[in-house]
């Protein structure tokens, strides 16, 4: 409850204020599984490796890219990971950040592409949305503010301002995309996730990750993980059911039956998995 309102709190009235402010370099810190990557190769269906024309990205179990992968992602001719359209930014345990840059006439129907059967929008997320038929009265943005902000010169639509979208958390971790789409709001222009991780009762700790959008994901049916993790239930919007694992503290892995589990951390060793163009890559 304290972090639903926390979220929307400082989702509204930071928009506001930061259209007043110079643009910010926002410097994101993202979390990477470690694991070997032949635990990786295991599977003889699931390719995990997004080969490109300067560097190899590896993505652990259960991503890849193609269609035997437990969460199939794209890798572009230029090795890069996308989702549709939209940049990959970050891969963790806990969700997948794609890159959603301000874009003007971005049909709101674009965001299917990231509505797919093992992930879909978290209800963390902020929308900016514009050519609206019954604009929110509490969240409205001059749209000369939105210009200087992302520095845009070739909208069209100079005289339609801004509407914000976000949603209270309400039991479940995905946002339904058709309450988005009950807002009447024809495009898209970008969006913003709100990172909970360090808020609690005593600490309202808040950041916000602008041109962000965080998803949710899964694999489909009943918990499928090993020892030592922890079996996160989603109830999906189709009625389905879906699991996500994660290795409790003093164990690192992937926690899947069908990956690699989880070992006690120090227990074997593994590769160095860095960062590469904000996103996970392997050093050959």
């Amino acid at each position: 409850m304290i972090a639903s309102f926390t979220s929307n709190l400082v989702l509204r009235f930071t928009l506001l204020m930061m259209m007043r402010i110079r643009p910010t370099v926002f410097l994101l810190v993202f979390s990477f599984f470690i694991v070997s990557p032949s635990e990786g190769d295991n599977s003889t269906h699931c390719s995990q490796y997004c080969r490109g024309r300067r560097v190899n990205r590896y993505l652990p179990s259960p991503f890849g890219f193609t269609a035997g992968c437990g969460v199939q992602l794209n890798c572009s001719e230029k090795g890069d990971i996308k989702i549709g359209e939209f940049q990959v930014q970050n891969v963790t345990a806990d969700y997948i950040l794609v890159n959603i840059p301000p874009k003007c006439n971005r049909p709101i129907e674009d965001l299917r592409q990231v509505n797919g059967d093992n992930y879909a929008l978290s209800w963390r997320n902020g929308f900016l949305l514009q050519n609206c038929t019954s604009p929110s009265n509490d969240c409205v943005l001059p749209y000369s503010l939105v210009e200087n902000r992302f520095q845009l010169q070739d909208c069209e639509s100079k005289g339609d301002n801004i509407s914000c979208y976000s949603e209270a958390y309400s039991g479940s971790e995905i946002m339904d995309f058709n309450n988005l789409r009950s807002t009447n709001c024809k495009v898209l222009f970008t969006s913003i996730a709100v990172d909970l991780s360090n808020s609690s009762r005593n600490n309202s700790a808040v950041s916000l990750e602008f041109q962000t959008l965080e998803l949710q994901w899964w694999l489909r049916g009943q918990c499928q993980c090993t020892n030592n993790t922890i079996c996160k239930k989603f109830s999906l919007p189709d009625g389905a059911t879906g699991f996500r694992c994660s290795c409790k503290d003093g164990f690192a892995g992937d926690g899947f039956a069908s990956g690699g589990g989880c070992r006690k951390e120090g227990a074997t060793s593994v590769n160095f998995v860095i960062p590469i163009g904000n996103v996970v890559a392997i050093r050959s």
